[in-house]
């Protein structure tokens, strides 16, 4: 039985470390997005073509976005942050602070869990838990 619980502990070791490296590169992935954005504005504007009125448009379905977002994410969590650059990385440009709102006011409806650090969906525990007890065999 020690050697299961072991080898669970690695896989689980292993799919955290490769929650990270996903999420780095999603990161990256966001950032490159709004450089490409600055180019795309700057050779509007050298091009002669209008730049776009008012800002940025309103996104449709946040709620929806920000809930996949957090239900791919399941029992790793995420935070704000995350979803954010996770959004940018779908193409979606989501406000941190609406985020932020959106996030506990689902918590609140009980939709999702908050652990201090990471939002969760409610039915889902985190993977990071440490055993309250130990099985012995």
């Amino acid at each position: 039985m020690a050697r299961k619980t072991k080898d669970m502990q690695k896989l689980i070791e292993l799919r955290d470390r490769q929650a990270g490296d996903v999420a780095d590169l999603e990161k990256r992935l966001a950032e490159a997005r709004v450089r490409l954005h600055a180019y795309d504005t700057a050779i509007a504007t050298m091009g002669g073509h209008a730049l776009p009125v008012g800002g940025r448009k309103r996104q449709p379905n946040v709620k929806k976005t920000v809930l996949n977002i957090v239900n791919e994410a399941a029992a790793h969590g995420v935070t704000a942050n995350e979803v954010v650059d996770k959004g940018a990385a779908q193409g979606r440009t989501l406000e941190r602070n609406s985020v932020s709102s959106l996030l506990s006011r689902l918590k609140r409806e009980g939709v999702l869990t908050f652990d201090g650090a990471r939002y969760r969906p409610a039915d889902v525990k985190p993977t990071n838990t440490v055993p309250l007890f130990k099985t012995v065999s």
